[in-house]
C-alpha cells in the first residue's frame, strides 16, 4: 500500500543517481493538468480522422521530446555534471549565469501564472460567488506562499504526489470523455477548422504555440540527466515522462472537444475545452466540488515547477 509521508529521506549528496519513475512522474504532471488542457492542450486541432490525428501527435511529441529533452539529457548524463554546468564549459561562466537567472526568472512567472489563474479564473467557481479583486489577489499570493514553503520536500515525495496528480488527471479526461459519449462516434472522422488558413499552416501553427510551452520545461527537466543510472533511463524519462503523457493528453483533448461539438456541448463565440465538456449543462451547484478537484492539478503542477527551480543546477 502506497504511504504518502511529507518528508522522505533525502540522499545527502544531491547528485546521486535516482529512479528514473521518480523523475518521469514529476515531468508527466506538466502535461497532466487542468491549465495544459485550456491553453495549450487545443493547440492542434483534430482536423482529420481519428487515427491520422493519433499519429500526428505521436510525432509531435516525439520530435519535441528529441529536440528539447534527450539532447540536453544525454549531454548531462555524458559529462556526469548539471545542465548548466555543460552549458558552462561550452559557453562560459558568465552566459551560464546569465542562462540561470533567466531559468529562474521563467519558472518563477510560470509558477504564478498558474496560481494566479487559480486564484483569479477558478476560485469565484469553488466559493461560488463573485469574488473582488483584493481578495483574489491575496488567495493568489496565500496560495504561492503554500506552494513554495510544502514543495521544499524530497523528490520521492514529490513522486508520490505527482503519482496521486496524474492518476487523477486521467479521471478526470475518463469523465470529461463520458460526458460527451455521444459525440465519441463523430469524433472518429474529425472537424474541419473554420480557419481561413490551410490545415498544413494551422498545424505547424500550432506545433509552434506547443513548442513555445515544452521547450523550455523540456529543457529544464534533461537536468535529470545527470543524475541517471544510465542511457536507458535517459531514454525511460524522455518517454514515459513526456512523449507518453504529451501525445496522449493532446489525443485526449482532441477528441473531447471534436465530441462536444457533435454531443451539443458547445458553446457558441467560446473555445472548445475540457471545461466546457466537464462543465457545460451543469448546475451551479455542482460547480465547486468539480473545480476544487480540478485545481488540484493545477497546485501540484505548480509543485512540479518548484522540484525543476530546486533541483541542483
Amino acid at each position: 500500500m502506497l504511504r504518502l509521508r511529507w518528508f522522505d529521506p533525502e540522499p545527502i549528496d544531491l547528485l546521486t543517481p535516482i529512479d528514473w519513475r521518480f523523475a518521469a512522474l514529476i515531468i508527466a504532471t506538466l502535461f497532466l493538468n487542468f491549465p495544459f488542457w485550456m491553453h495549450d492542450g487545443a493547440d492542434l486541432w483534430m482536423s482529420c480522422s481519428l487515427p491520422l490525428y493519433a499519429v500526428g501527435v505521436g510525432a509531435v511529441a516525439l520530435l519535441l521530446t528529441a529536440l528539447f529533452f534527450v539532447g540536453p539529457a544525454l549531454a548531462s548524463y555524458t559529462a556526469k555534471r548539471p545542465l548548466l554546468g555543460v552549458v558552462e564549459n561550452s559557453l562560459g561562466s558568465i552566459p551560464a549565469y546569465g542562462l540561470r537567472f533567466c531559468c529562474v526568472v521563467f519558472l518563477t512567472l510560470w509558477i504564478a501564472k498558474s496560481v494566479s489563474g487559480l486564484g483569479f479564473g477558478l476560485l469565484p467557481a469553488i466559493m461560488r460567488r463573485d469574488v473582488a479583486l483584493m481578495e483574489s489577489g491575496a488567495i493568489s499570493v496565500g496560495i504561492l506562499v503554500f506552494v513554495v514553503i510544502t514543495s521544499l520536500h524530497s523528490l520521492r515525495t514529490s513522486a508520490k504526489l505527482a503519482l496521486f496528480t496524474n492518476k487523477l488527471g486521467l479521471a478526470i479526461l475518463v469523465a470529461a470523455s463520458i460526458r460527451v459519449r455521444q459525440g465519441l462516434p463523430a469524433a472518429l472522422r474529425g472537424y474541419p477548422n473554420a480557419s481561413v488558413h490551410s490545415e498544413l499552416m494551422d498545424f505547424w501553427h500550432g506545433l509552434s504555440l506547443l513548442a513555445f510551452y515544452v521547450a523550455p520545461l523540456a529543457f529544464l527537466a534533461a537536468n535529470f540527466g545527470h543524475r541517471s543510472h544510465r542511457r536507458k533511463s535517459v531514454a525511460m524519462i524522455a518517454l514515459v515522462g513526456i512523449a507518453a503523457p504529451l501525445a496522449g493528453t493532446l489525443l485526449s483533448v482532441g477528441v473531447i472537444n471534436v465530441a462536444l461539438i457533435a454531443a451539443g456541448f458547445y458553446q457558441p463565440s467560446l473555445q472548445p475545452s475540457v471545461t466546457m465538456a466537464l462543465w457545460g449543462h451543469v448546475a451551479r451547484s455542482a460547480l465547486p466540488g468539480r473545480t476544487l478537484v480540478a485545481a488540484i492539478t493545477t497546485l501540484v503542477r505548480c509543485a512540479s515547477g518548484s522540484d525543476l527551480l530546486r533541483n541542483p543546477h
